[in-house]
C-alpha cells in the first residue's frame, strides 16, 4: 500500500483519497506532499477563486488535459457573475448556475494559476465540456482571419 502525505488531509475527500490509493498501488508508486491537491484537479473541475477578484469572478473551471497533471499550474477559465459581466456571446460565453450564483464562462480570460492559488473544488463541468471546448474553439478559430 502506497504511503499518502499531503498537508490538509480535510482537502481531500475519502473516496478520491482511496481512488488515487489505489491507482498508485497498481503503478508502484507513492503520493508525495501535495500530491493529492494537485492530482485531484481533473479537467471541468470547477474550484472556488480565492484571489482578490473572487467577488466578481467567484470561480474557475480547469480546462487543462489531464496530461500535463505533474505541472504546480492549472490552466482555468474565470467564471465571472452574470451580473458583473453579461456575455457577450452566448456561444462564447456560456452561463452556468454554480453553487446557486449565476455565472458565465469568459475564454478570453484564461490564465495559468498555481494549483495553491485554487481553492475548494465545487463540482465538475465534465457534462458540460462540448459547451466549454466549443467556446475554445471559437476563441481561437481561424474561420474570421
Amino acid at each position: 500500500m502506497p504511503q499518502l502525505f499531503v498537508r490538509n488531509i480535510r482537502q481531500c475527500s475519502s473516496e478520491w483519497v482511496g481512488e488515487y490509493r489505489r491507482i498508485c498501488a497498481q503503478s508502484g508508486q507513492t503520493l508525495r506532499k501535495s500530491a493529492c491537491r494537485r492530482h485531484l484537479m481533473s479537467q471541468f473541475d470547477v474550484h472556488r477563486n480565492i484571489g482578490a477578484g473572487r467577488q466578481t469572478t467567484p470561480f474557475v473551471v480547469v480546462i487543462q488535459s489531464g496530461r500535463f497533471d505533474r505541472a504546480r499550474s492549472r490552466v482555468v477559465i474565470p467564471m465571472i457573475d452574470k451580473r458583473a459581466e453579461p456575455p457577450i456571446d452566448p456561444e462564447l460565453n456560456s452561463s452556468f448556475e454554480i453553487d446557486g450564483r449565476s455565472v458565465v464562462l469568459h475564454p478570453r480570460q484564461t490564465v495559468t494559476v498555481r494549483t495553491e492559488r485554487l481553492g475548494e473544488r465545487v463540482c465538475s463541468l465534465a457534462g458540460d465540456s462540448d459547451r466549454i471546448i466549443a467556446a475554445i474553439d471559437l476563441l481561437i478559430s481561424r474561420a474570421w482571419g
